[in-house]
């Protein structure tokens, strides 16, 4: 409730809690994704690239954890990581419909733009 009444840094707090208390648990499991986005949401992107790869190291093995590696790919991307936010963004092509495709080549060519790797934004994917 705290998250959807912005109170970003409460609910992080509280998310963090449950994570430390409940690590082997689902719910801990998925603190850590609300962690992430309360982190992303207060502007705090280093702790939201911490706390989404925290919560996919464990969720990479079920059939469909794109939403949230996409959420890792624009913290990695706000946070300057770039380079990692383009390869991010390149595994996700496919993943879901085409459009969503098409906005993921685009976010890992100005990825890598930023990056100052033009010939990497141009090139072809190879999803």
């Amino acid at each position: 409730m705290l998250y959807w009444q912005g109170d970003y840094a409460r609910s992080l707090q509280l998310a963090k809690q449950v994570a430390q208390e409940f690590p082997s648990t689902a719910s801990g499991n998925d603190a850590h994704r609300l962690a992430g986005d309360n982190a992303y949401w207060d502007g705090d992107f280093k702790t939201a690239v911490t706390e989404y790869r925290a919560y996919l190291s464990s969720r990479r093995r079920e059939s469909s954890p794109t939403r949230r590696a996409r959420s890792l790919a624009y913290a990695l991307e706000s946070n300057k990581q770039y380079p990692e936010a383009a390869t991010e963004y390149e595994g996700l092509v496919g993943k879901l419909d085409r459009e969503s495709s098409a906005e993921f080549l685009a976010d890992a060519a100005r990825s890598y733009r930023a990056a100052n790797r033009p010939a990497d934004a141009k090139r072809p994917s190879s999803a």
